[in-house]
């Protein structure tokens, strides 16, 4: 467990290890004095008895029980031991105790943007790109009307672009002779009363073909048409996936959070999820990407098995 916040470095499995090799040592020490005591108990209950007969010297004096001493020494050495195990037992229980709580605050944190991420931008609080790139950030440059939408739709069908035609101007601006082509005219895009599952189709081949430019205009061609189709959850998943595959990681969350909170239900919801921390991963959102990770397994338990390998495949790749 990592807590960027707080610069601590938890590993609660070496923490638990080693609360129980000291527990093991502490029971261990308690038993060998306790022993220890009966053995010199009885020695003494032993030497006792036979005073009489053995305990005095020649000169009457008492004789000294080596044996007796030695043990006294041991158990006192074994209690002084007791007694710092007990110390350091008590340490490591309030360490313990603070790297709970330290855990406890960073996952409250991490679940907070979770929750922010759910509800705004999928990069994270990164800054709006401007120009071009802000475009590209919500989704793709929108599409001018008229001629421009159907040039834009040429390359989701394959065809060749068209040309434009020539146009020749005076010294006024004013055109003189010549013709300019209707960009509409020649433009071969989705037809509008074309079925969702051709749309589709066409571009999940061109996903498959690697062609991912043309399959990402296909999706969007299909979600303009049919936003409500029966594909729409899927289409919306593979326009994540054409994005990340071309690069492009910030349309791609966008994507993947949109086929998450829209879909939640549909068969691609866990790998939507696992496909949106992966595109914050890459965009060095780490603490978020983490937890998005973790959701993964909260929210769809049952998830096929080789999502859930995945998950932890990419979490240790994040270094969650």
């Amino acid at each position: 467990m990592r807590g960027t916040g707080s610069g601590v470095r938890v590993d609660g499995r070496k923490v638990e290890g080693t609360m129980k090799a000291v527990s093991k040592l502490l029971a261990a020490g308690l038993l060998l004095a306790t022993a220890s005591g009966a053995h010199a108990f009885s020695l003494s209950s032993l030497t006792g008895h036979g005073q009489n007969a053995d305990a005095r010297g020649e000169n009457g004096q008492p004789v000294l029980m080596a044996q007796s001493s030695d043990d006294s020494v041991e158990t006192g050495q074994l209690s002084e031991q007791v007694r710092k195990l007990t110390g350091k037992v008590e340490d490591l229980n309030y360490q313990l105790l603070q790297m709970q709580e330290q855990m406890r605050q960073m996952q409250k944190d991490y679940e907070f943007r979770f929750q922010q991420l759910e509800g705004g931008s999928a990069s994270g609080g990164q800054p709006q790109q401007s120009g071009d790139a802000g475009k590209s950030a919500t989704g793709g440059q929108k599409r001018k009307q008229g001629g421009d939408q159907a040039s834009a739709n040429d390359a989701s069908d394959g065809a060749a672009p068209s040309s434009l035609g020539t146009m020749t101007v005076d010294e006024n601006g004013n055109p003189v002779g010549g013709s300019v082509s209707d960009p509409g005219a020649n433009a071969s895009g989705p037809d509008d009363s074309a079925s969702p599952k051709a749309i589709y189709d066409q571009a999940y081949n061109q996903v498959l073909d690697g062609q991912y430019e043309a399959a990402e205009k296909g999706f969007r061609d299909y979600l303009d048409i049919y936003p409500d189709g029966p594909q729409a959850g899927d289409a919306t998943y593979w326009l994540g996936e054409s994005a990340f595959a071309q690069g492009q990681f910030e349309d791609a969350a966008r994507s993947f959070l949109d086929a998450h909170k829209k879909y939640p239900d549909s068969k691609k919801a866990p790998e939507a999820l696992l496909k949106l921390g992966m595109s914050l991963a890459a965009l060095k959102n780490t603490d978020t990407a983490c937890a998005t990770f973790r959701e993964v397994g909260k929210r769809y338990p049952n998830a096929p098995g080789s999502v859930t390998k995945k998950v932890k495949s990419e979490e240790k790749r994040a270094g969650c």
